[in-house]
């Protein structure tokens, strides 16, 4: 992965952990590392743990009204890894309700905050 696209990718995942510690989640972790996955955002909300993988495009057309899908976002293989790593984290932390999103982060060129984040769900 290229410096830019790290770059863009941190902004995203920065943008939505703003956004959901607005909404009332606690952020407990923010690319959470194993050996074979990392999942960019693990947060809780009323007892309720939420995994998202964030997805950021930055692009100087505006096409927030094309609602993508997760697997336009997100491959099957991706998904299947996401999936996998949800049940191992469950199982390790003794939590019985997690939910899984991809988030689809829109970041214009010139413009200083994203032009939209949305929650796909999994």
């Amino acid at each position: 992965m290229g410096i830019l696209n790290k770059l863009i990718g941190n902004t995203g995942e920065s943008y939505v952990e703003k956004k959901l510690k607005k909404d009332g989640f606690h952020v407990k972790h923010r690319n959470y590392k194993t050996k074979q996955f990392e999942i960019d955002i693990i947060a809780e909300k009323s007892n309720k743990t939420y995994i998202f993988e964030v997805k950021t495009i930055y692009t100087d057309k505006k096409f927030k009204d094309s609602v993508l899908t997760a697997g336009e976002l997100v491959d099957k293989k991706k998904q299947r890894k996401l999936f996998t790593f949800s049940d191992i984290y469950m199982n390790e932390n003794d939590i019985d309700d997690l939910e899984i999103y991809i988030v689809y982060v829109l970041l214009l060129k010139k413009h200083k905050k994203p032009y939209s984040i949305e929650f796909i769900p999994i």
